[in-house]
C-alpha cells in the first residue's frame, strides 16, 4: 500500500513538542524542495487517536490538518490560529522572523486570511540567488520533472506562482 501522506505528531501539546514539530516541518519542506518534491502540509493541535502498530490514525486534529493543508494552492505549510497563538507566546523565531505568521493563504477559491509556518526563514542562508526570485527561476528546478511551466494546468501553475510570492514576501522581511 502506498500513501503520499506523512503524519508527524507528538503525544502532548507542550511548547517543546510544538517546537520539535515546527523544526521537523521546516526541515521536511527544505529537503523536499531540494529533492524536487512539491509538498504542502497542514498543522493542527487537538484530539488525535493513533495505533502506530496498525497504522491507524483518526481525530479532529488530523482532519483539520488535512483540510487546511490540502486546501492551499502553494507549496507550503498552513496552520491554525491556536498553533499561531502558542508559537507567538513561546516566542518561536528563526533569527528575527516569527516562525508561525499571519498570512494570506492562496486556495482554489481565492486568498483566505490564515496562518502559515514561515519555512523560508530557517533556510534563508541556503538561497544562493538574487532576490526577488522570479517564477521562472523558482520553477526551473521542477521543469525537468514536470515539464514546462507554460504547459502545466492552470491550478498547478498557480501553486508555483503562489509559492514564489510567499518566498519573496518572507525574504523581503528578513
Amino acid at each position: 500500500m502506498f500513501s503520499d501522506t506523512i503524519i508527524l505528531f507528538t503525544k502532548s501539546q507542550s511548547d517543546e513538542d510544538l517546537q520539535a514539530i515546527l523544526i521537523a516541518l521546516c526541515e521536511l519542506m527544505h529537503k523536499a524542495m531540494c529533492s524536487l518534491v512539491p509538498i504542502r502540509a497542514g498543522l493542527a493541535a487537538g484530539l488525535f487517536f493513533f495505533n502506530a502498530g496498525e497504522s491507524m490514525y483518526a481525530g479532529p486534529a488530523l482532519i483539520e490538518a488535512y483540510e487546511i493543508g490540502e486546501g492551499a494552492q502553494w507549496l507550503g505549510i498552513v496552520t491554525t490560529q491556536g498553533i499561531h497563538e502558542q508559537s507567538m507566546q513561546a516566542g518561536f523565531k528563526s533569527g528575527s522572523a516569527d516562525l508561525v505568521i499571519v498570512s494570506q493563504i492562496p486556495t482554489k477559491s481565492g486568498l483566505l486570511s490564515g496562518f502559515a509556518v514561515n519555512w523560508v526563514a530557517p533556510v534563508r542562508n541556503d538561497l544562493r540567488v538574487e532576490t526577488p526570485i522570479t517564477i521562472n527561476l523558482f520553477y526551473s528546478q521542477f521543469e525537468r520533472v514536470f515539464g514546462p511551466l507554460a504547459l502545466l494546468p492552470e491550478n498547478d501553475r498557480r501553486k508555483y506562482i503562489n509559492t514564489t510570492t510567499f518566498i519573496n514576501a518572507r525574504l523581503a522581511e528578513l
